[in-house]
């Protein structure tokens, strides 16, 4: 066996070892059941989150020049947990979907806990940002605060950084230039070195992107 294959055969047994423990960690400090215990429970509870996040983020658009429809967004944050990161948790991934929907819906915590639960209200609001605050100090509070989260939230928000850093590469906002594009994938990447050790696979997953990201930016 090459060693370019042994080294591939250990991050992936890496990878599948944080994703297990993680899993496991997170069934664990769960504070709230409301009895998802089979697949089919964590099938229709997701359904109701992505009726609930569609509902939420209806009209609203990214800002690439398709106009993008919103909800394309979290649906793409948990294809990304469940596929890449090898995310089974329920709440997790329903917190995945309704990520954006405090900080940029009028969605409350006591709505999201009402109808999912505690633990799915906790991750949310973990990694919404406070918009009373000036923007630049919402990106610096998110670097500083990204490794204090809870290991759901950090998936979340290394899920989130790849959709993004994804979306400059295929399909940037209309209205940003190189230099905005790269500064973005520069403050994400710091955010994600605090919170990589979460999930490898997802970390390994925002590296890729984020350095498709630059290149695209800068052709030559």
């Amino acid at each position: 066996m090459s060693n370019h294959k042994t080294t591939r055969s250990k991050q992936d047994r890496t990878g599948q070892d944080f994703a297990e423990a993680l899993n496991r960690g997170l069934e664990q400090e769960a504070a709230y059941n409301k009895g998802w215990t089979t697949a089919s429970d964590i099938t229709r509870a997701l359904i109701d989150a992505t009726a609930f996040a569609a509902n939420k983020h209806r009209g609203q658009k990214r800002k690439d020049a398709y106009g993008t429809p919103y909800i394309n967004h979290p649906i793409k944050v948990v294809q990304l947990l469940s596929a890449v990161g090898g995310i089974r948790y329920g709440e997790g991934l329903i917190a995945g979907m309704l990520h954006d929907t405090i900080e940029d819906t009028d969605a409350t915590a006591e709505e999201i806990e009402a109808r999912f639960g505690k633990h799915v209200a906790d991750i949310v609001m973990e990694v919404s940002d406070d918009k009373t605050l000036h923007k630049a100090e919402r990106k610096r509070l998110k670097i500083e605060n990204a490794g204090k989260l809870s290991r759901a939230a950090k998936t979340v928000t290394l899920a989130d950084k790849i959709a993004n850093v994804t979306d400059l590469t295929y399909r940037p906002p209309v209205d940003w230039d190189n230099k905005r594009c790269q500064t973005y994938v520069d403050w994400a990447s710091a955010v994600v070195d605090e919170c990589a050790d979460a999930n490898s696979w997802l970390a390994a997953e925002f590296r890729l992107r984020a350095a498709e990201a630059r290149a695209a930016q800068n052709p030559h």
